[in-house]
């Protein structure tokens, strides 16, 4: 049976203000957060060794009350994306390290699965098992 931990992002994210354009992060940097955008709306691109970049597809932004950055809870290794801000934006950046650990204690277990991973409003709502 999978756990459920709601955490609000505001006790544990640091304030991000992105300005229109602004890189927030590119492939090769390290997954080490999560990002909540507050407001505004964030655009993701692949970045081929051709050249021009490519945006990702339909699902390629990511507007108020969403996420992104998930991969940071598997494991450690490179962004494969890069991140702009489509407009003046606030995001809260979440480290790893932090929620890891806070998704334990809620969920009871040292070996942590996240099943699900939903935004709702100011939450992150976490299905582990």
């Amino acid at each position: 049976m999978p756990a459920e931990a709601a955490v609000p992002v505001e006790r544990l994210g640091a304030r991000l203000e992105c300005k229109q354009g602004e890189l927030i992060c590119q492939p090769g940097d390290p997954c080490d957060a999560l990002y909540f955008v507050k407001r505004g709306s964030i655009e993701f691109w692949q970045v081929g060794c051709q050249g021009p970049r490519q945006q990702m597809g339909a699902g390629a932004v990511c507007g108020a009350g969403q996420f992104f950055g998930e991969l940071a809870l598997e494991a450690e290794r490179p962004s494969p994306w890069l991140a702009l801000a489509r407009e003046d934006s606030l995001l809260l950046r979440i480290e790893r390290t932090p929620l890891t650990r806070l998704l334990r204690q809620r969920c009871g277990r040292a070996e942590l699965k996240i099943q699900t991973l939903l935004g709702y409003q100011d939450q992150l709502i976490f299905l582990c098992a």
